[in-house]
């Protein structure tokens, strides 16, 4: 309790661990010798970003992490994808269309740089057999509810009774409740 009410007045009064107050803190990655950082313009916000995020998204980054580029610049921050993007920057600059620089990719790299496997040859069956296993479970379980639902009709048995049987299975019903 004494601790908790110390640490309270601690960080209340403004204090870090340095004696220095938040406010006091530097804002950027100013380090005393060095030259303050210099601002990098986001090259997403400028005239090629759509496209810029759209490649970045495309690509699989070659790091290992299985990540897209852009996911993987800003998550694991590997030396592979800023490379990858000032490519892309640069082709795109220069009037590239994306199909151009993405076949630049597959041509260095091969297909397994892309996200998604191209529509072509045996790459069909990575996007029609999940939509097609749906389909076929759904039908599968419909055919087993349908059959839990109806009810099987004993064999031999008719459905109607005739009057003679009606009357048959009266007088046998009377009999045994008057045995009891």
């Amino acid at each position: 309790m004494i601790a908790s009410a110390a640490s309270v007045l601690f960080v209340a009064s403004g204090l870090t661990f340095g004696a220095i107050s938040f406010s006091q803190q530097p804002t950027s990655w100013e380090t005393p010798g060095r030259a303050p950082a210099q601002e990098v313009a986001d090259p997403h916000e400028g005239p090629f970003g759509a496209k810029l995020l759209y490649l970045e998204h495309s690509l699989r980054c070659s790091c290992g992490c299985n990540l897209d580029l852009h996911t993987c610049q800003l998550q694991m921050q590997c030396g592979t994808s800023p490379a990858w993007s000032r490519r892309i920057l640069e082709e795109l600059e220069r009037g590239e269309s994306e199909e151009v620089i993405l076949a630049g990719f597959v041509a260095d790299f091969g297909k397994s740089v892309l996200m998604a496997p191209p529509l072509e040859g045996f790459n069909w069956i990575a996007y029609l057999l999940p939509s097609t296993a749906i389909v076929i479970a759904a039908m599968g379980i419909g055919l087993v509810v349908r059959r839990g639902v109806r009810t099987p009709r004993p064999s031999g048995v008719s459905p109607t009774v005739s009057s003679e049987e009606w009357t048959r299975l009266e007088a046998e019903m009377r009999g045994i409740e008057e045995e009891e």
